[in-house]
């Protein structure tokens, strides 16, 4: 039940932001698809297959932890969490390439901008930081369950912590599939 709870609340949180998102662009249809020449779509394409990535690791994890075979679901909890960090070195470096160019919150270039292109970045970074914030929460899910797996905690019958992990990942892959096309493939 835990779990329904808060799928509905970040439900909530990422309906909240695309609404906003589809209202911004409403209001600034030809700006959000020159915004969208600024965001670097390989990157966003890169980003993509790491997340398909931690979820098949994560998927995989589960099915070797539910036939007993710890080793491979600790070390594929632990690529699952190797894969989130890089994620979040991906959103990094992708962001510190726009603070090169002066397209981060409030800088100098962003700011000389069209007003739609302007909300573009808003509901662009906001998105983002909390979409990097989750898979931050997901990469401390993937190491506890490593531990946990590691101490012998988590077994074929108690896989919990590991179910839950999965569980994210899987959610947050859901949501980076609407994030990649609105904000990475917008032209």
């Amino acid at each position: 039940m835990k779990k329904w709870i808060f799928t509905f609340f970040e439900l909530i949180l990422f309906g909240g932001l695309l609404i906003v998102y589809f209202v911004q662009r409403l209001n600034y249809p030809d700006a959000f698809k020159v915004a969208g020449v600024y965001v670097n779509s390989l990157i966003g394409g890169v980003n993509s297959f790491i997340m398909l990535a931690v979820l098949f690791v994560s998927a995989v994890s589960l099915v070797a932890s539910k036939r007993g075979n710890r080793f491979v679901a600790k070390s594929l909890s632990l690529f699952a969490a190797s894969f989130a960090a890089l994620l979040l070195i991906s959103l990094c470096v992708e962001w510190m390439s726009y603070a090169d160019g002066g397209m981060f919150y409030g800088g100098e270039e962003l700011l000389k901008k069209p007003q739609g292109v302007i909300a573009f970045f808003n509901v662009y970074y906001l998105t983002i930081f909390i979409f990097a914030a989750h898979v931050l929460w997901g990469m401390f899910l993937s190491s506890v369950a490593f531990v946990k797996i590691h101490v012998g905690s988590i077994t074929k019958e108690n896989s919990g912590v590991l179910e839950c992990a999965n569980s994210f990942w899987g959610f947050l892959t859901i949501i980076w599939l609407f994030i990649f096309p609105l904000f990475y493939l917008i032209r």
